[in-house]
């Protein structure tokens, strides 16, 4: 069984050379996912019979992998809204009214649960057209007899199963979180784990999040030691512990550790974060030192995560400053950040080697005679 959109897009030409109107809404499910199995000569049987299966997120414990060498995956599945489409208000209650309407075939491939039974009704789109009911309530519809099936949703149950997710993963998270924590642990393996967090917040589906869910596990698998990414996994080795001394190498060495996103993701992941774990705007009192480039004084926005380790500075334009474009206002992670660790280790691990050394090599600038200029305003900025 298939969940390929085409055949709708087939069904509405049809309805339409007959004069019918029929548009109904698609949408990536957040709800369903589809099983997908790589049906290659070493494909194990349970796997093979699991191929296009169609599960609830969530409402089994068997999903892939499931095994050594698995390589199976869940893949998106295409829903039609149900405000988009006639149905009866209690289409489930009236399809099971009788008995001659409950499937003995096509249900392989359709959510299993114990004791769920499915049932079956003629639409008047064609003689090919069924709309399908579970015993607990959910709703398909198929147009070319089971060739291809798809779930219906409302959009507001879709959308609100969405925001519960987001609401309880940075939580489920607080393990790794204060693990990774640890002064004995490396700081890339810190800022892996939350940039993967963010990305998990930045995705859009069901099935990209599961992704992400996949490498932070195979992560935690590893002991947080390997990531798959050269960047990451040089920077582990490269610094096993959080430093005690901040020399030039390991101050420069903190460009690599920050996190970065450009304005239009930041403010979508910004949207979605719980509160309590969204990113923070610090008043202009406390980034004078990121305004030194700008036309307008005050013009440079910055922000600072919950925790206090990464920074993102935006100019007026919304365009985010970096290493590349602006080393002298850019956003900079933080070894000992001045809310976790104290205003003392906070200024010698992070404040004072950037008097001494500024952000990056690619321009250092004597901030002594800028701070002479400006007078002190930086109450304990970064």
């Amino acid at each position: 069984m298939k969940n390929d959109k085409k055949s709708i897009t087939e069904m509405s030409f049809l309805m339409g050379v007959r004069g019918k109107r029929f548009a109904p809404v698609c949408t990536e499910s957040y709800k369903y996912v589809m099983w997908q199995s790589e049906n290659k000569e070493h494909t194990c049987a349970i796997c093979r019979k699991n191929d296009g299966r169609i599960m609830v997120y969530g409402e089994t414990e068997d999903k892939p992998p499931l095994h050594r060498n698995c390589g199976c995956k869940l893949k998106p599945v295409t829903s039609i809204t149900r405000e988009s489409i006639l149905l009866p208000k209690n289409a489930a209650e009236s399809i099971m009214k009788s008995d001659n309407n409950e499937m003995k075939e096509n249900t392989e491939f359709l959510p299993y649960k114990k004791g769920r039974r499915w049932y079956k009704t003629p639409l008047d789109t064609g003689k090919n057209s069924y709309a399908v009911c579970s015993s607990d309530g959910l709703v398909f519809v198929t147009y070319d007899n089971f060739k291809n099936i798809f779930p219906v949703e409302y959009m507001t149950e879709s959308q609100m199963l969405k925001k519960e997710d987001e609401q309880k993963f940075f939580g489920s998270m607080d393990r790794d979180i204060k693990e990774l924590s640890k002064r004995e642990r490396p700081p890339m393996a810190y800022t892996y784990l939350m940039k993967k967090i963010y990305d998990w917040y930045l995705a859009d589906t069901r099935t990209e999040r599961t992704e992400i869910e996949k490498d932070i596990k195979k992560f935690r698998l590893t002991d947080y030691s390997i990531t798959g990414i050269k960047l990451y996994d040089e920077g582990i080795k490269a610094m096993p512990k959080r430093p005690e001394k901040i020399t030039q190498e390991i101050h420069y060495f903190r460009n690599k550790l920050n996190i970065e996103y450009n304005w239009k993701d930041f403010e979508k992941i910004q949207g979605r974060l719980p509160e309590g774990r969204k990113w923070i705007r610090l008043p202009l009192g406390k980034s004078t030192f990121h305004q030194i480039t700008t036309n307008e004084l005050y013009d440079n926005k910055k922000y600072i995560s919950y925790d206090g380790y990464f920074e993102m500075v935006f100019s007026g334009g919304n365009i985010l400053l970096n290493e590349k474009n602006a080393p002298l206002d850019m956003g900079t992670y933080n070894y000992m950040p001045f809310n976790i660790s104290g205003f003392w280790k906070h200024s010698t691990s992070d404040m004072l080697p950037y008097f001494f050394y500024g952000n990056s090599k690619k321009k250092i600038i004597d901030l002594r005679e800028f701070l002479n200029e400006n007078g002190d305003k930086s109450n304990e900025d970064f």
